[in-house]
C-alpha cells in the first residue's frame, strides 16, 4: 500500500465536523490556551491568536455568505461576485461543501467571541502531490486591515501541514488587491510569477498573481521565530 492509498481513506476517517477543544490542543500544542474556547458557543475548531476555522453551518454562516457575495465592495477583487448570487445558489454550496470529500475543505472563520466574519477554503487538494490551492475571504470591512486574514492564514497552513499531511500550497490575488496579497505575505507564502491581463474585472483586465509555500519554507520560519 503506498501514501496515497493509506492516506485518502485517513482522511475520510478524519471528521472534521467532530472537532474539539481537546483536538485544538492537541494540534497547536500545551501551550495554546488564547481565549476560553469552553466558554464560547462554538467551542470547537482550529485556534489562533484572533480567528478560529469552524465547520460550516448553514444555519449561522448563509445569511452571511449570500449578503457578502452580493456586496460590490466585498468582491471587487474576487473571482465570483459579478452575478446575482441568490439564497438558493449560495444555500447548495453549502450543502456541497458541508460534506465530506477528498478534495476540498471549507470554513467558516470565526473571532474568538464567535463573530462570523468570513471564510476559508483548501481546495483541489491533490493526494498524491499532496499539494492545494487555499482561499480567503473576510466578508466584515470592519475587520479589515486588523490581521484577522493573516491569522487565519496561518491557521490554516498550520491545519494543510500538520494534519492533513500536505507539503505544498497555493494562492492567487488579483492585481491591484494589495490588501489581500500583504495577508498571504505575512502568512508566509511568496509571490512566484502571474498570468498578464487574464482576468477581466469591473471594465478591465487584470493581472492573476500567483503565491505559493512549501511545508519545507514554514518549518523554517517556525523555527527561525522560536530562536
Amino acid at each position: 500500500m503506498d501514501l496515497l492509498d493509506q492516506l485518502v481513506p485517513a482522511v475520510r476517517r478524519f471528521t472534521i465536523y467532530d472537532l474539539r477543544f481537546t483536538a485544538c490542543r492537541a494540534a497547536f500544542g500545551p501551550d495554546h490556551t488564547l481565549g476560553s474556547v469552553q466558554n464560547l458557543p462554538m467551542g470547537y475548531g482550529w485556534e489562533g491568536e484572533l480567528v478560529r476555522l469552524v465547520p460550516l453551518d448553514k444555519e449561522k454562516h448563509l445569511d452571511n455568505a449570500t449578503r457578502w457575495m452580493n456586496d460590490p465592495d466585498i468582491t471587487g477583487n474576487l473571482l465570483i461576485g459579478d452575478l446575482p448570487i441568490t439564497r438558493l445558489y449560495e444555500a447548495e454550496w453549502f450543502d456541497r461543501n458541508s460534506k465530506m470529500t477528498d478534495d476540498n475543505i471549507s470554513f467558516a472563520i470565526e473571532l474568538l467571541n464567535g463573530e462570523h466574519i468570513g471564510f476559508s477554503g483548501i481546495h483541489q487538494i491533490n493526494w498524491r502531490d499532496r499539494s492545494a490551492l487555499t482561499g480567503t475571504v473576510i466578508g466584515v470591512q470592519d475587520h479589515w486591515g486588523k490581521g484577522n486574514g493573516t491569522d487565519a492564514a496561518s491557521v490554516r497552513t498550520r491545519y494543510c501541514f500538520d494534519v492533513l499531511g500536505l507539503r505544498y500550497l497555493m494562492s492567487a490575488v488579483l492585481e491591484g488587491n494589495e490588501r489581500s496579497l500583504g495577508m498571504l505575505k505575512k502568512a508566509g507564502y511568496v509571490e512566484c510569477g502571474r498570468y498578464p491581463k487574464r482576468i477581466w474585472k469591473r471594465g478591465r483586465l487584470v493581472d492573476e498573481v500567483l503565491l505559493y509555500m512549501t511545508r519545507e519554507m514554514w518549518e523554517g520560519e517556525a523555527l527561525s521565530v522560536k530562536r
